[in-house]
């Protein structure tokens, strides 16, 4: 499986905890970043670069993770872009949250909205949503994940519980 992934092995994922402490950016100033544009302390900066370690292996380890995890990422790496006064990039990041609250709400109304037709026998998810269900359930199986467990997002439990019974994975019957 690995070598699925990672043609050449491991080695090529880079900027995990080990490759920032030997690359010496816990001991740079601030001012050694961006051309010295960088005027945040250095316990900052070197908290925010940590901070990105999660959206590095979440890029890198491939799995399932949550829009709420991916906000959390981009969140991390705007904060990053701005303190390193990176306006071009900052931006793109910003649209990034944007874009990704907006198809999250778009989805979302789309699963309420097909809740009830969903109970007909012959009703078919798409597939998006069936490899969502599929991750539910996989997840409710060893845990009882918090993020299910508000009124919004209980429809996903359900949802997903019901899919269940019809599906032994997205696109296969039952």
């Amino acid at each position: 499986m690995m070598g699925r992934f990672y043609l050449e092995g491991p080695h090529e994922v880079m900027f995990g905890l080990d490759d920032l402490n030997n690359a010496g950016l816990r001991t740079a100033v601030a001012s050694d970043f961006n051309n010295g544009e960088c005027t945040a302390p250095r316990g900052t900066v070197w908290s925010a670069i940590q901070d990105i370690i999660g959206l590095r292996n979440n890029t890198h380890h491939f799995k399932p993770i949550t829009s709420k995890e991916i906000m959390s990422n981009l969140k991390v790496a705007h904060t990053l872009a701005v303190m390193f006064r990176d306006e071009v990039r900052s931006v793109k990041i910003r649209q990034l949250r944007d874009d990704l609250r907006k198809e999250a709400n778009w989805q979302y109304t789309d699963i309420v909205a097909n809740e009830v037709p969903a109970m007909a026998p012959d009703y078919v998810w798409a597939m998006h949503h069936q490899r969502f269900f599929e991750y539910v359930v996989y997840e409710t199986s060893f845990t009882n994940p918090t993020w299910l467990s508000t009124p919004d997002t209980a429809v996903f439990d359900r949802a997903a519980r019901l899919w269940d019974t019809r599906y032994r994975r997205p696109g296969v019957p039952r």
